[in-house]
């Protein structure tokens, strides 16, 4: 049955992401090749506007399912809801990781890229390879469970504007608390940017890029490892409200 909803899910949401992994890479092969630097804030561009589509696709989708409950035919699926919810998250992180690396081209293959410029002089070129997969993977996961968590949290109450209320406070909660550790590490940071100067960190969906002053020798030396064991907790525990929340009498009786 899992894997049977695994795959009605992905007939419904992969297209969405091949979709914009095509368009993600075809630019990608195009100012790689093309080399004009003025060319490099329409890039940027694409990428914003792609990082911002896919967790407000993700949300919806899960709004639906989960807060509104217009997904008929799931209903009379003998499956829990947080199954249900592991079921579109599987989907989700393969969407979001085929979206994600389309866009490594321009960030591998480019030579005026991170990693042509960047990456190539530090101290090690796998930490660097490891820690771009190791990041996006646990801020994914992250991501996704703190949908699940706000939906799940916010389907608790009756009324309509304490249920919104809670749905905003959890997000903007989980988020921040991932947030501030990552900014405070310097004076200033960028959200939903790339730079030469550091690798991105994240808090669930949201990516966040330290600014430093000068040019750090090392590039690996921006790496914060802690930014992913704390989206790694954050999904742990973010799952375990979901599993409780989902499961509740509340969600049952105000829910689908």
């Amino acid at each position: 049955m899992f894997t049977n909803q695994i795959r009605m899910e992905s007939r419904r949401h992969l297209p969405f992401f091949l979709t914009l992994a095509v368009i993600q890479l075809a630019c990608g092969l195009f100012f790689s090749l093309n080399g004009n630097s003025d060319l490099a804030f329409a890039s940027l561009l694409i990428n914003m506007v792609i990082g911002i589509l896919v967790p407000i696709y993700i949300f919806m989708d899960c709004y639906k399912e989960f807060y509104v409950g217009s997904t008929v035919l799931n209903h009379m699926v003998p499956m829990s809801t947080f199954s249900l919810f592991v079921c579109k998250s599987v989907v989700f992180l393969i969407g979001c990781l085929m979206v994600w690396a389309a866009g490594l081209l321009d960030v591998l293959v480019n030579p005026t890229g991170f990693y042509s410029l960047r990456m190539q002089a530090s101290d090690s070129i796998e930490a660097g390879l490891f820690y771009l997969f190791a990041s996006k993977f646990a801020g994914v996961l992250c991501g996704l469970s703190i949908i699940g968590l706000s939906l799940s949290a916010s389907k608790q109450f009756h009324r309509r504007v304490p249920s919104m209320f809670t749905m905003t406070v959890v997000v903007l909660v989980v988020i921040g608390a991932l947030a501030v550790p990552i900014a405070s590490q310097t004076e200033h940071w960028s959200l939903g940017t790339s730079s030469l100067q550091a690798f991105k960190q994240y808090a669930g969906f949201l990516s966040i890029t330290n600014v430093y002053e000068g040019t750090v020798a090392n590039v690996n030396d921006t790496i914060q490892w802690s930014s992913v064991f704390s989206n790694l907790i954050a999904m742990i525990f973010s799952m375990l409200g979901c599993l409780l929340l989902f499961g509740s009498r509340r969600y049952e009786i105000y829910g689908k």
